[in-house]
């Protein structure tokens, strides 16, 4: 609208001025000359009357004035308005620019925005501080159970290597007792004392007086060949005499051990 304002003062101007000549025109064209009237009879002076001029448009001029006063304050007022909002534009740079200041309000929700993010930021750290002591709790934890799963493994292996010496060792134990107990036996005449030793009984027959070795020939509880049995006491071989026959023809052929090479030297 302010860009319109010169151009609809220069209309109105010219619209003004127009109607301004076309008055004073009117104005011309209804003035006339008045002749003379007659004087009447009671009056004064030359019998004549002065020739006055009367003039008809007279009453366009308060129209005219109107006109003139109304364009005169349109062309004032728009002047003035126009000065008022150019100075006053000028005047106040808020109502074109606007104004840089924060507020308070302003200033302190920057501060929380500020504030905030940076809480927002630390959370994070901790969180991804958390997230990496978890996984590496967890890391530990699996390592400390693999760690704990060879640990009894080992300890698995070791107890069974364990058991087994053990076994092995009870059953050497009892080996060596059996051994000891067929010797005390042999000493009370079933083997040892002026028999051949229990070793070599052991080695021979493991006292079984009627075993016979089908490849060799031998027999008996001491294997003794035919030719060294000799049909001792009526028996053609050991196995078919009695335990104490031949017991009595081992003590004999042992002699003390004398006769140990019949038997490989005794025991080895």
């Amino acid at each position: 609208m302010r860009r319109f304002k010169p151009l609809l003062q220069s209309v109105v101007s010219a619209t003004i001025a127009f109607v301004t000549l076309a008055l004073a025109a009117l104005f011309a064209s209804h003035s006339v000359d008045v002749t003379d009237a007659p004087v009447s009879a009671g009056s004064t002076g030359s019998g004549t009357r002065r020739p006055r001029r009367r003039l008809k448009g007279m009453h366009a001029l308060p129209l005219v004035a109107v006109l003139a006063i109304g364009a005169t304050a349109f062309t004032v007022g728009s002047g003035t308005s126009d000065g008022a909002e150019t100075h006053g534009a000028a005047a106040s740079p808020a109502a074109v620019a606007p104004s840089t200041t924060i507020s308070p309000a302003n200033e302190e929700r920057a501060k929380a925005k500020a504030l905030a993010a940076v809480e927002a930021v630390n959370d994070r750290d901790a969180r991804v501080r958390f997230m990496n002591a978890l996984a590496e709790n967890q890391a530990q934890q699996q390592a400390a159970a693999a760690a704990a799963a060879e640990a009894a493994k080992a300890q698995q292996e070791a107890a069974a290597a364990a058991a087994q010496a053990q076994a092995q060792a009870q059953a050497r134990a009892q080996a060596a007792a059996a051994a000891q107990a067929a010797q005390n036996q042999g000493v009370h005449g079933a083997c040892g004392g002026n028999l051949p030793p229990c070793c070599v009984m052991m080695r021979e027959s493991r006292g079984n007086p009627t075993a016979v070795n089908a490849s060799s020939g031998a027999s008996g509880k001491w294997q003794f060949m035919t030719s060294t049995w000799a049909n001792y006491d009526g028996y053609p071989t050991a196995a078919s005499a009695p335990e104490s026959v031949q017991d009595e023809r081992a003590a004999q052929v042992w002699a003390g051990g004398a006769g140990a090479s019949h038997w490989g030297g005794g025991c080895w």
